[in-house]
């Protein structure tokens, strides 16, 4: 699964009628500079932040990316 479709679906449990056009996303790569090494196992953090027919923001999300 791509990480945008997987934003996307976090945002649709909160309001079905949201599109990718109603937010933004961050990834910070923790204690690494971009691009990430995916070869192992990662935490990220992400945030996602409202915009258009959205608002607020949520806190940083660890996210575990599994190299698989």
């Amino acid at each position: 699964i791509q990480f945008k479709d997987a934003v996307l679906k976090a945002v649709k449990t909160v309001d079905n009628s949201l599109t990718e056009n109603d937010y933004d996303y961050f990834i910070e790569a923790k204690g690494e500079d971009w691009p990430i090494d995916i070869t192992n196992d990662k935490t990220v953090a992400v945030q996602i932040e409202g915009k258009n027919n959205a608002t607020g923001q949520t806190n940083a999300i660890d996210v575990k990316i599994k190299n698989s």
